[in-house]
């Protein structure tokens, strides 16, 4: 049984629909969907809260040997906010360096980056120091609900931000920052005539989140003497 088929028979034998898990982890529907057809493995981040909500024992899913055990580095190319635009500008590749990333199933044949999160303006999705890995929007299709990388020109250069992507009632795609700063509340909007207005770059597919905390002191042998 593949990873997102354990998903879906836990989440089926809970009585949850994907909407509910979605709410529960703060996803969305379509994010669900693909975890269960193992077209993403970003659930790999929750799996502990994940076998809670559908009332399994800590660690069944990676027991079950539902989570990849083999990561690959992806390069750091960049850094990136979610509420403002900031320069756009590609790390040179001394200051480059790489975070591990589970496989992600049906991205194998995709060139995917990674981005340095910085500022809370993101926060409920990625908080201030987390990686997102991203690939081109034209070698992905882009879904509601997904969290994108915006491009815009201004004054001659280019800026950048991270979004959720929301399709409203009347059929504007706003993007939200997704944050609980009160300064970053407000979404922008994609409109289809403005030649001017911020296109969509890349697609996040994955996200990275190293735990902060000192590394353990190296312990010394005791010295021993010999006569």
């Amino acid at each position: 049984m593949t990873p997102g088929a354990r998903i879906r028979e836990a989440r089926r034998a809970a009585g949850k629909t994907q909407a509910e898990v979605a709410a529960a982890l703060g996803a969305t529907q379509s994010v669900i969907s693909d975890w269960e057809n193992d077209r993403l493995h970003s659930w790999v981040d929750v799996a502990e809260r994940l076998a809670l909500l559908l009332g399994r024992p800590q660690g069944y899913f990676r027991e079950r040997g539902a989570a990849p055990v083999e990561a690959r580095g992806i390069d750091v190319i960049g850094a990136v906010q979610g509420g403002v635009f900031q320069l756009a500008v590609e790390w040179p590749d001394e200051d480059r360096f790489q975070v591990p990333v589970a496989p992600l199933p049906g991205y194998e044949g995709v060139q995917l980056r990674a981005l340095k999160v910085v500022g809370p303006s993101v926060n409920q999705l990625y908080p201030d120091g987390s990686y997102v890995i991203v690939a081109r929007a034209e070698d992905v299709e882009v879904r509601e609900g997904d969290r994108v990388v915006v491009y815009r020109s201004h004054g001659g250069l280019i800026e950048a931000t991270i979004k959720e992507l929301r399709v409203e009632q009347d059929g504007r795609i706003a993007l939200w920052p997704r944050s609980d700063h009160p300064e970053f509340q407000e979404p922008i909007y994609l409109e289809a005539s403005d030649q001017d207005a911020p296109q969509i770059a890349f697609v996040v597919v994955g996200s990275f989140r190293q735990e902060r905390r000192p590394p353990p002191r190296v312990q010394l042998p005791p010295r021993t003497i010999k006569p």
